[in-house]
């Protein structure tokens, strides 16, 4: 989850807003958990007077309403990332990576779920009881990387 400090907002300009009076941006937010940080880089399908690309991130909690997000009609190119915290990378520092897959996968010996994220620095294992790469057993393919070389590398699959 994010914990925002109220002191760290700042008014929206009205370009940012799109006129929306119930905006509100900030200069920082916390990360409350020990937990994989998804980043949701996404391009509209909308063309802009000034005719340039407009990515727009998302950083999200939860897996799976990244995958609900990046599944919405109006994205014409997809990326996902992840921040990856140190006992997952088996390191003593934060990490992030180009998600080149994500899979749905049940524990050894049990059917809890617990998620295989491939990426481009290797494979990592968001397990509550510790399971090691290569010791789950895969269910499903949540998200695949395509077209890498083109910059507007990703879809998403059905959560």
């Amino acid at each position: 989850m994010f914990r925002v400090d109220q002191s760290s907002r700042v008014p929206v300009p009205a370009l940012l807003s799109g006129g929306r009076q119930d905006s509100s941006i900030h200069t920082f937010v916390e990360v409350t958990n020990n937990l994989p940080v998804w980043i949701l880089q996404v391009l509209s399908t909308a063309q802009n007077d000034d005719e340039i690309d407009r990515w727009r991130r998302f950083f999200v909690h939860d897996l799976r309403d990244a995958l609900v997000l990046s599944e919405l009609p109006h994205w014409s190119a997809r990326n996902l990332y992840v921040l990856l915290p140190a006992y997952m990378t088996r390191t003593d520092r934060l990490s992030s990576a180009l998600c080149l897959a994500v899979w749905e996968c049940e524990e050894p010996g049990s059917d809890e779920l617990c998620w295989r994220i491939e990426t481009d620095h290797g494979v990592a294992l968001e397990s509550m009881h510790g399971t090691q790469p290569g010791d789950e057993r895969k269910r499903r393919q949540l998200w695949s990387a395509r077209g890498l070389n083109d910059g507007h590398a990703c879809h998403g699959g059905s959560a």
